[in-house]
């Protein structure tokens, strides 16, 4: 796993809080210099009318996905639209270790006011779905965002694909449950997502149009299996080559085609100073 030359721990991840009317995000941004934003969300009316009137906020806007695109139409023959679903980074993170040193997600444009509130709103209303009517609740709102993708999809596409997690991870048992259940039911879609949450994979049934790549360097690495796909963060293409990792830099197909050892080389604006396998 990459390190930075500063070798502090983050304990503060930020929180989730139900107040009176809805749910209030704190979540983090930067490395050294660490900022907090708070966002307040309400979510009034009945279970039925939150599902008619606040929706998951999905993106395709993203340039990695945009190239993947391309590289695997090239590859393959293949036409497909990816889509993106995040939410916050570090805050939605359980089995971040020293990754927060560095994540990217914490960097740059993720810095954004109106970035972080889209996923500060997803957060929100995943917690309140749940306190509502649990993973089934869950389930079925991302039925609806799944569904509302492959509506909004080019028709001249062949398939529709969805990163779950450019920012954030599978943060609790009925949040992955939930998206199991979701995908099972709308199969047009294929999804794929880098995870720490190691310990979650083996408590529940996941449907085989999501694919997930074990990332390195959790609180959960002692549960991983290294012969399933996995991904290491490295310090240049040099020390990724000599491992035998395939660059999971220039697009996301190592992961959508469950490549089983993918290399990320850190590209972040912190100065990235050693590396410890």
């Amino acid at each position: 796993m990459a390190r930075l030359g500063h070798t502090e721990r983050i304990e503060n991840r930020g929180n989730i809080q139900r107040t009176d009317t809805g749910w209030r995000v704190t979540m983090p941004m930067g490395i050294k210099n660490r900022r907090f934003e708070t966002f307040e969300f309400s979510f009034p009316g009945t279970t039925v009318e939150l599902f008619e009137s606040y929706a998951f906020k999905f993106s395709k806007s993203n340039a990695k996905l945009k190239k993947t695109a391309k590289k695997f139409e090239t590859k393959t023959g293949t036409k497909i639209e990816i889509w993106a679903y995040n939410l916050p980074a570090l805050l939605a993170c359980p089995g971040a270790g020293e990754c927060p040193l560095f994540c990217y997600a914490l960097q740059g444009q993720f810095g954004y006011r109106n970035v972080m509130e889209s996923r500060a709103y997803n957060y929100a209303l995943l917690h309140e779905l749940n306190a509502r009517g649990g993973v089934n609740a869950v389930a079925h709102a991302l039925i609806l965002g799944l569904r509302a993708i492959v509506a909004k999809t080019p028709k001249n596409r062949d398939e529709v694909w969805l990163r779950i997690h450019d920012s954030g991870d599978m943060f609790s048992l009925w949040y992955i449950k939930a998206w199991a259940v979701a995908l099972s039911q709308v199969p047009e879609v294929k999804a794929y997502a880098y995870t720490k949450s190691i310990g979650l994979l083996s408590k529940v049934q996941l449907p085989s149009n999501l694919r997930i790549v074990q990332s390195v360097g959790g609180t959960m690495d002692d549960q991983m299996s290294m012969g399933r796909p996995h991904s290491r963060v490295f310090a240049t293409h040099e020390e990724r080559e000599a491992l035998g990792y395939v660059d999971g830099n220039e697009s996301d197909i190592p992961a959508m085609m469950s490549v089983t050892r993918v290399g990320l080389v850190y590209h972040g604006t912190e100065n990235l100073e050693t590396i410890a396998a």
